[in-house]
């Protein structure tokens, strides 16, 4: 858990607004309520007891459903989740009234996206209008259809170097180290538990199979999901380690036994603790934020320069968000009007009579906005 916690990618999104920390959290618990579920059911419990297992499925399919709201790609698990609920109890599907309650609250979890079309006549995005999530076919260009052109962005001779890409995010996360103990790891998952090695790996081959096809500059941070799955394997893996040194010791007679025990041990947790230790240092500097103040030093000083009833252009929609802060936030300079939070395009009436200053950089021959 240290190990993941700290890595470089995981980490990068803890002290930011993104999705990426608060979707792991959704995936983390759709796994927990799962293995939860899976305890109950195989347990040696009365018929009551054992139906009312049923409740850690129902919760799992309702945390299913929210999750797609923290990130849609979530939905591509249901395969991995499908085939691990098989092989757990293939009887389930004789149950209707079992995974139709899942459906149903799965279905619940779904209908958070009715907030699109309630909410598609706020828009301020010249690029979100364009698709506004107000028919059918809009709010599928928001949720399933969204970034296309990212979408299966390489041919099949690029996949190979994709392939070595993703390994070498993994290395970066994890070291050789971790990689060589993520293979143990999944060894021992098969060998001792393998339907929970399926619904593992299914999980983790999916995620690494959509995005090494997506063209995103910062494609590393949707590999999270799958770099969360690989921690586990490494969990797994030391734990054959400690395991193999048991064996070792009790090999080797009673009068070495803790001698051995002991001492490999001790090397091996010294290891990991400098391990660790090594990780923080690494990444520590690469994810401290606590000096990173330019975007609030800059609008600090674009505001107090801005003469009295003036009017502040800029990027809309998501990229200006940093520029509406200071307005929704702090109501920070109210005589300055900042026509972008409203709408892509100002009318001419809003701007009539207003000095206009813009933080976008001005091109030759595209026409201005004044001062910048």
């Amino acid at each position: 858990a240290l190990l993941f916690g700290f890595s470089l990618t995981f980490w990068s999104q803890t002290g930011i607004a993104e999705v990426y920390a608060s979707n792991l959290f959704m995936v983390a618990l759709m796994v927990l309520l799962l293995l939860q579920w899976v305890r109950a059911r195989t347990a040696n419990l009365q018929s009551a007891a054992r139906r009312r297992s049923f409740l850690w499925f129902w919760a799992f399919a309702l945390t299913f459903g929210l999750s797609l709201g923290m990130h849609m790609s979530n939905l591509g698990f249901a395969p991995a989740f499908a085939l691990f609920v098989l092989l757990v109890d293939r009887r389930l599907i004789l149950r209707p009234w079992v995974w139709l309650v899942g459906a149903g609250l799965f279905l619940l979890g779904v209908l958070q996206f009715l907030w699109l079309p309630y909410k598609a006549a706020t828009l301020n995005d010249a690029l979100m209008l364009r698709h506004a999530p107000s028919t059918l076919e809009g709010i599928y260009a928001y949720t399933l259809g969204a970034f296309p052109e990212f979408k299966f962005a390489f041919p099949l001779t690029e996949i190979p170097d994709r392939i070595v890409l993703y390994l070498y995010l993994l290395a970066q996360n994890f070291s050789l180290f971790g990689i060589l103990a993520g293979v143990a790891g999944m060894g021992v998952l098969l060998w001792r538990a393998p339907r929970r090695f399926f619904l593992l790996m299914g999980m983790f081959l999916v995620n690494v199979w959509f995005f090494v096809q997506y063209r995103a500059f910062d494609v590393d941070v949707f590999f999270i999901p799958a770099h969360f799955v690989y921690a586990a394997f490494i969990g797994l893996g030391i734990y054959a380690l400690f395991s193999a040194i048991d064996w070792l010791g009790r090999a080797s007679g009673r009068r070495w036994q803790q001698a051995v025990q002991f001492g490999l041990g001790g090397v091996v947790v010294l290891g990991l603790v400098l391990g660790l230790g090594w990780e923080v240092s690494a990444n520590w500097g690469r994810n401290d934020y606590s000096g990173d103040t330019a975007i609030n030093d800059f609008y600090e000083n674009v505001y107090d320069l801005l003469p009295p009833d003036s009017a502040l252009m800029g990027r809309g929609g998501v990229f200006g968000y940093d520029m509406f802060y200071f307005r929704l936030v702090y109501d920070y300079r109210p005589d300055v009007i900042i026509p972008m939070i409203d709408g892509p395009r100002p009318s001419p009436q809003e701007l009539a009579g207003r000095e206009i200053f813009t933080t976008q950089p001005m091109q030759p021959g595209r026409g201005g906005g004044g001062p910048g």
